[in-house]
């Protein structure tokens, strides 16, 4: 998971700011396209916070050959694609 520049979304009946980014890998064809799993979640006080947006994107071509290197690689891609701006690695919060 990572922080973001908060941005706002419309969630349950009125704007929230969602600051997490969180991207899982669901499906690769270990040939030429791979579809993962997004979501937006707000800082509160769940656990890793609450999804107030999610959706699929999918890899595919040039994408897939120039950036599956690293997990930074396939966040950064997915964070252009989705107009986010990753500021850094979230760490949950700790509970006792």
């Amino acid at each position: 998971m990572k922080t973001i520049q908060p941005i706002n979304l419309f969630y349950n009946g009125k704007n929230v700011s969602g600051s997490i980014f969180e991207l899982y890998c669901i499906n690769d064809n270990l040939i030429n396209a791979a579809e993962f799993y997004y979501s937006i979640r707000m800082s509160d006080d769940q656990p890793n916070g609450t999804i107030i947006s999610s959706g699929n994107i999918v890899m595919t071509g040039e994408d897939y050959t120039n950036n599956w290197n690293t997990n930074d690689d396939v966040y950064n891609w997915a964070a252009s694609k989705l107009s986010l701006t990753i500021t850094g690695n979230y760490v949950p919060p700790t509970t006792k």
